[in-house]
């Protein structure tokens, strides 16, 4: 009877992830920052555009010039 429970869960998870992934989309990663990494919740395009956390995290991820 295990293995009929296994292959049970195994297909719901493939189930959930198919949800999951038809229901999370991707950040941008000029947005990444922003979703998971700032206390605030909304900020005005003058605010975004000139957020120095944002604009900090951009440049980590630039290669660097050699």
């Amino acid at each position: 009877m295990n293995n009929d429970k296994c292959s049970h869960d195994e297909g719901h998870g493939t189930l959930r992830q198919r949800l999951m992934d038809h229901l999370v989309g991707t950040v941008p990663e000029d947005s990444a920052i922003c979703e998971f990494n700032c206390s605030k919740t909304e900020c005005s395009n003058d605010e975004w555009t000139h957020c120095q956390r944002r604009l900090d995290s951009l440049k980590k991820d630039e290669p660097a010039d050699g």
